[in-house]
């Protein structure tokens, strides 16, 4: 409780410099209501209320603060919201209202707050996904060719990040996911889209995503270079690259979006190694942590969303 009013000091103070911070928005569309909601912070709640805060603005995905509420068990922080004009009834993007999202998240709620915010807590819309596990890739992740042997313990070997990484699953004749075990659970979407570059360029800096086109586009025909101990690259690697961060993104929209309710990405090349400009510094050998990576996927699912 302590804490809460130290909050409530904090957002009161803040809000008498700047009361147009009532309504700023972040990157997502949440206002400080969402975020307060989304704490449980009751208090600093009914502060922003008081102050005259709208009760039901959506976010980016739709979400109201009642939404936020309800779907992290917050109770008493729902109940006021309700009391002080909180849409039951609203919908986000996947079509649920606050009820439903507690439905959804497994979330019981008191008999007062159901009655509170309608029948809707009954059930979900029959609509809310796919059953079925959306799998994504994109044939030009089978054109990142990396098979130059690297060198450990005065030992050549051959790279682990290869090819046949991807063939073992989605080859048309061989591939583990084309085989009846799968044919009922899977949806296939065989040509992700190229990711944004205003996407890239939230995880990556400008110049070395242009560095890394450049080299690729030197290339000629099956060579293969280096970037450094780990890392190949070959003519279409950085298409490749940018295939498999649409796919991610492409995959990550699919889920937020309620089509689908999980998905996988078979894709190449990796990207979870890779910095703001490719290569982590630290790690045990000179270059860091390069890992085979090119553009940060994990960095992509990141970008802009926000997951319930």
């Amino acid at each position: 409780m302590a804490a809460d009013l130290g909050l409530v000091w904090a957002a009161d103070l803040l809000l008498a410099k700047a009361p147009d911070n009532l309504e700023a928005k972040d990157r997502l569309q949440c206002r400080p209501l969402h975020h307060a909601a989304l704490k449980g912070f009751d208090e600093v709640v009914a502060c922003l209320l008081a102050k005259g805060a709208e009760p039901s603005p959506p976010a980016a995905l739709g979400d109201t603060p009642l939404h936020f509420a309800v779907a992290h068990g917050h109770t008493a922080t729902a109940f006021r919201l309700v009391a002080n004009g909180a849409q039951p009834t609203a919908t986000n993007k996947r079509g649920l209202t606050p009820a439903a999202v507690a439905v959804k998240r497994g979330v019981t709620l008191p008999a007062e707050l159901a009655a509170a915010l309608g029948n809707s807590s009954s059930e979900l819309p029959s609509t809310l996904h796919s059953s079925k596990t959306l799998v994504v890739t994109h044939p030009f992740c089978l054109q990142h060719h990396t098979c130059t042997p690297i060198t450990r313990g005065g030992r050549d070997l051959p790279p682990p990040e290869n090819v046949r990484r991807l063939k073992v699953l989605v080859d048309k004749e061989v591939g583990a996911l084309r085989t009846a075990h799968f044919n009922s659970s899977v949806e296939w979407v065989e040509e992700a889209p190229r990711a944004a570059i205003s996407d890239v360029l939230r995880v990556h800096d400008y110049t070395y995503i242009k560095r890394l086109e450049s080299v690729c586009a030197e290339i000629q025909g099956d060579e293969v270079k280096n970037l450094d101990g780990d890392t190949a690259v070959s003519a279409k690697s950085f298409e490749a690259a940018m295939y498999a961060a649409g796919a991610i993104c492409h995959a990550i929209d699919q889920v937020c979006s309620g089509a689908n309710r999980n998905a996988f990405c078979v894709t190449r090349p990796p990207g979870h190694h890779a910095g703001f400009r490719g290569v982590v510094e630290g790690g045990d050998e000179a270059h860091g942590s390069a890992g085979f990576c090119l553009i940060n996927n994990v960095g992509e699912c990141c970008r802009m969303f926000l997951v319930f």
